[in-house]
C-alpha cells in the first residue's frame, strides 16, 4: 500500500511538471526574476492542492485509491482533503511519516482525520 501511494504521488508530480513546463521555460528563457520564480512555485503548489480538492489525482485512480473519513467508510469531504495536502509544503516530511507509519498514513491524514484504502 505504501509503495503504491508513494508511485501515486510521483505520478501526480510528473503529471504536474509536465502542466508548468512552459512557465518552467518561461522561467529559464531571458532574466531570472523573483516573480517568475514564485509564479512556478504557486502553480506547482496550486495544482497540488487542487488535484485533491477536486478529487483529480491520476496516480491515485491508476491504482484505485480513495481518501476516506478516518472514522467510517465516507469518503472525505473536500474540506478534509485540502487539509491533508497542507503539510506537503514540506513533502520530504510527508514522504518519512509515511514510510514510516504501521497505519500506511501521512501526517496529513492524521491531522485530517482521513485514511486511505484500495476502492473495490
Amino acid at each position: 500500500m505504501k509503495l503504491k501511494r508513494l508511485i501515486a504521488m510521483y505520478i501526480d508530480v510528473v503529471i504536474i511538471f509536465f502542466i508548468n513546463s512552459p512557465i518552467f521555460a518561461w522561467l529559464m528563457m531571458g532574466e531570472r526574476s523573483l516573480l517568475k520564480i514564485l509564479l512556478l512555485g504557486l502553480s506547482v503548489m496550486g495544482m497540488i492542492f487542487l488535484k485533491d480538492a477536486l478529487d483529480l489525482s491520476i496516480g491515485r485512480r491508476i491504482f484505485k485509491l480513495v481518501v476516506y473519513q478516518r472514522n467510517g467508510n465516507m469518503r472525505a469531504t473536500r474540506i478534509q482533503r485540502i487539509i491533508r495536502n497542507l503539510p506537503l509544503i514540506c513533502w520530504p516530511i510527508e514522504a518519512v511519516v509515511l514510510l514510516c507509519s504501521s497505519e500506511h498514513c501521512r501526517l496529513g491524514d492524521k491531522i485530517a482525520g482521513t485514511v486511505v484504502k484500495i476502492d473495490n
